[in-house]
């Protein structure tokens, strides 16, 4: 399949139409579950469902699963998500806490269905196991907490990096920062036109100073979406740590730096119990206790984070236009055109030696 053919074009309505009655009818005709209990979750433009279920040979013992339907774009493409639900089964063999699916009746690791008579694209359906926990945007950020996010995801990166998969290294998709340039057909859902002229500017400067040297900066498949709604947290002791990782639709063939940033840029945007702008610094510390960078690296990370930003703002908005009843797209905007002025506001060669220097000083505090 041509890769521009899975890229989102503006104007095109993508997630499923599916309510909670058919949620629990997929359930009980593919997987022969009863459903006792369904809740919908976040999405932007895929449906989950927190089901909890009776176990099939006791109908006694209650088991939580996420039914996910997958949107008709992603559905679409051959092979991939067999692709996701491989990586699912290889992290969980790797010591990873992730889901991971659940076989139907028949056996079959996904099942594709038409939820209407009018539809004509089919939407690929999966039961995966449920991850327990708080999300971590739900707890305090601390310093240990935000070390150990970066330390979690330096030990995924390592597993993926013996993970080869045709599907997703030849993925082609909107959310990839490999695509900012695209953000450029998406502007008209940003009303202000001021907004509209700093995030051209970004993208730009993302393009000189990032994309014309990504063949310098080591790649391979990332989470690409790896942030604070997307991590599960359990207490141990008196402290919160990271150990589940949901959420793998985003993940593409891309540098692996793209994924430190991303998480830096979620854990800045979400941050109120530091200085934001000192929060990644704690993050790219946890990571590079695991993982080293280069320095060509670990320097573009700020203007990483100001392309994700755009990203999240304008694509946010954009969405919110076709789906004006799906509150979630906008959680990113309600702090980040603060956090993205306020980074931009930043001499980043300062920024840069203020992660290092707290880098550093908490890496011997930790001695």
């Amino acid at each position: 399949m041509d890769s521009e053919k899975t890229l989102l074009k503006p104007g095109v309505v993508i997630k499923p139409n599916c309510n909670e009655l058919t949620a629990v009818d997929l359930v009980h005709r593919f997987y022969g579950f009863k459903v006792i209990e369904l809740t919908e979750m976040n999405s932007y433009d895929d449906r989950n469902y927190l089901i909890t279920v009776e176990e099939r040979e006791t109908n006694c013992n209650l088991i939580q699963y996420t039914l996910k339907i997958t949107n008709s774009l992603e559905s679409s493409v051959p092979n991939l998500i067999e692709a996701f639900n491989e990586m699912g089964i290889y992290l969980k063999q790797n010591g990873l806490t992730v889901p991971y699916p659940i076989p139907s009746k028949d056996g079959k690791l996904l099942v594709r269905v038409r939820l209407s008579e009018k539809s004509e694209a089919e939407n690929a359906v999966r039961l995966l196991t449920f991850i327990p926990g708080k999300l971590i945007r739900e707890v305090e950020y601390t310093k240990p907490l935000l070390y150990e996010a970066g330390k979690l995801l330096a030990k995924l990166t390592n597993a993926l990096e013996k993970f080869e998969n045709d599907a997703l290294k030849n993925r082609n998709m909107i959310w990839s920062l490999n695509n900012v340039p695209r953000l450029r057909s998406f502007l008209f859902a940003l009303k202000d036109e001021s907004r509209k002229v700093l995030v051209s500017n970004l993208i730009k400067e993302f393009e000189i100073d990032v994309l014309s040297k990504t063949h310098s900066f080591k790649a391979g498949i990332i989470h690409g979406d790896f942030n604070e709604q997307n991590l599960i947290v359990d207490k141990v002791g008196n402290e919160f740590k990271p150990y589940g990782i949901i959420d793998f639709g985003d993940c593409h063939f891309a540098p692996l730096v793209f994924d430190l940033a991303i998480l830096c840029t979620y854990i800045m945007l979400d941050c109120k119990t530091m200085d934001p702008t000192e929060a990644p610094a704690y993050v790219i510390a946890g990571y590079t206790s695991l993982r080293a960078l280069t320095d060509e690296e670990f320097s573009i990370i700020p203007l990483c984070i100001k392309a994700r930003l755009c990203q999240s703002l304008v694509l946010g908005a954009y969405t919110y236009s076709q789906d004006p009843s799906n509150e979630y797209i906008l959680s990113s905007s309600k702090t980040g055109w603060t956090r993205l002025q306020n980074i931009i506001d930043i001499n980043e060669t300062m920024l840069l030696q203020l992660w290092k220097s707290v880098k550093e000083n908490y890496a011997i505090e930790k001695i």
